[in-house]
C-alpha cells in the first residue's frame, strides 16, 4: 500500500496514515475520481464502508452522454454486450400508455453491481489503495491537511479529501449539513428479474403515491426499482403486502410481479431519499455525486451525473495538487462548475415529478403528452446533458 505510517495519535491511539487524497465512499464517483487522480501519480486512499462486489438501489441507466467517459475510465459500452436504451414507455396509472423514442438521448442499461466492480478493479491495477469495510466517522479540514478518523483504528491524513458517500450519512449530521434536519418520507426499492420484454426500451409506471422503473441490464436481467413513500408502506405493513394490494393496482406492475423471476426474495431497500437542494461544499469539504444532489429517478440520470461530476473535480483538484489552485480557489471554481452544468437538471427533475405517482396530474399529464411528442422531447433533454 502506498502509505506512510506517521504513528499513534495519543487522543484515540489510533494509527495515523498518510495519503496525498482520501476519497471517502467508493460508489461511481468516488471510484472514477480515485482512477483519474491515481493515474496522475497521486498516492489515493478510496475508503469504502460496505464489501465488493455490491449491489445498489439505483435506476441503473446510463445515458449515452457518459460514453466518452466511461472509455476514458477503461469501459467500453459498444464493446460489453449491455442493452442499448432507445424507447421510453410510460404508463399512468390505470395503464394507458405513452411511448417515445430516445434514439438520439437514451444509454444503457448496467447493474452497479457489474460496473461498480468492473471500476474497482481499475481503480485497484491504477494504483489506488481501495479500503472497503471502512466506515468514515469524522472530516476534519486543517488549514493544511484533511484528518478523516475512522470505525477501524486507522486515521487518515490528506492535502485533499473529497465526499463521494451517496444519499444520505452520518457524515452529513457530523458536517451539519442543513438540508439533513429536513426528514423526507421517500422510500426506494430494488429487486433484479427476468422478464420477457424488447431489451431497447426503459419502462416508467405510476401509480398512487409513487412510481416504477424497469429496464434491461447485462446477462438477460432487468432492474425493478421503484420509488414511494414512508406512509404508504406504513399503511400496507409490508414490502409484499404493498406491492400486492397497492403497485399492481396499475395492471401492468401487477402483470410483472405476478410473471416475473425474482432473483432475490428481499429487495433491496432505502429510506429517507431527499432530492433536497444540496450544499455542494460543506465545512470545505466538497461533495460529489448523490451526497451534492439527487436527481429524481424518473429522469434515469444519476448515474451519469456521478461520472460526469467526478471528471470536473479531477480537473480543479488536479490544479489545486499541483501548486496552481489555492484550496479557497478548488473548492469555489468546483461548486461553481457543478452549479451550472446540473441545477438546472436537479431543478427540472423535481418539477416532472410532481406530475407522477398522483393520479389527479398524471393521468392528464401523459394524456397530453401523448398528444404533444414535441413537448415530452423536450423533457427528456432537460434532463439529460451534453456527452463529456
Amino acid at each position: 500500500m502506498g502509505i506512510s505510517v506517521v504513528g499513534l495519535s495519543k487522543k484515540n491511539m489510533s494509527t495515523v496514515l498518510v495519503y496525498d487524497i482520501v476519497i471517502v465512499g467508493g460508489g461511481l464517483s468516488g471510484l472514477a475520481l480515485s482512477i483519474e487522480m491515481a493515474r496522475k501519480n497521486y498516492k489515493v486512499a478510496l475508503l469504502e464502508k460496505q464489501s465488493y462486489p455490491l449491489h445498489r438501489v439505483c435506476g441503473e441507466y446510463i445515458s449515452h452522454e457518459a460514453w466518452p467517459y466511461l472509455r476514458f475510465l477503461g469501459i467500453h459500452p459498444e464493446q460489453e454486450s449491455l442493452p442499448v436504451i432507445q424507447e421510453l414507455i410510460i404508463s399512468d396509472t390505470t395503464g394507458k400508455l405513452l411511448r417515445h423514442s430516445m434514439k438520439n438521448k437514451g444509454g444503457i442499461g448496467v447493474s452497479r453491481y457489474w460496473l461498480d466492480n468492473r471500476l474497482v478493479d481499475i481503480a485497484r491495477y491504477s494504483g489506488v489503495d481501495v479500503i472497503d469495510q471502512t466506515n468514515v466517522d469524522r472530516i476534519h479540514a486543517t488549514p493544511t491537511q484533511y484528518r478523516i478518523e475512522t470505525n477501524t483504528g486507522f486515521t487518515y491524513l490528506a492535502k485533499a479529501a473529497v465526499a463521494c458517500y451517496g444519499k444520505r450519512s452520518s457524515l452529513d449530521k457530523y458536517l451539519n449539513r442543513t438540508w439533513f434536519m429536513e426528514r423526507s418520507d421517500f422510500i426506494g426499492v430494488k429487486y433484479h428479474i427476468q422478464y420477457d420484454y424488447p431489451k431497447d426500451q426503459i419502462h416508467l409506471y405510476n401509480f398512487e403515491d409513487g412510481y416504477c422503473g424497469m429496464s434491461h441490464i447485462e446477462q438477460n436481467k432487468s432492474c425493478l426499482c421503484y420509488l414511494t413513500t414512508a406512509n404508504t408502506l406504513k399503511k400496507y405493513g409490508s414490502i409484499e403486502t404493498m406491492e400486492d394490494e397497492h403497485l399492481s393496482q396499475n395492471p401492468w406492475l401487477r402483470k410483472i410481479f405476478l410473471q416475473a423471476d425474482f432473483y432475490r426474495h428481499k429487495p433491496l431497500s432505502i429510506s429517507q431519499v431527499s432530492f433536497i437542494p444540496k450544499d455542494i461544499v460543506t465545512q470545505e469539504v466538497p461533495m460529489l455525486g448523490d451526497a451534492a444532489g439527487l436527481i429524481t429517478p424518473l429522469c434515469g440520470n444519476g448515474m451519469s451525473i456521478a461520472l460526469q461530476s467526478a471528471k470536473m473535480m479531477a480537473v480543479h483538484l488536479s490544479l489545486f495538487m499541483e501548486g496552481k489552485y489555492s484550496r479557497t480557489d478548488w473548492l469555489t471554481k468546483y461548486e461553481r462548475e457543478w452549479k451550472s452544468t446540473f441545477a438546472f437538471r436537479l431543478w427540472a427533475g423535481r418539477q416532472i415529478q410532481q406530475l407522477f405517482g398522483k393520479p389527479s396530474r398524471t393521468n392528464p399529464a401523459i394524456a397530453f403528452l401523448q398528444k404533444t411528442p414535441w413537448l415530452t422531447s423536450a423533457l427528456v433533454r432537460a434532463t439529460h446533458g451534453k456527452p463529456f
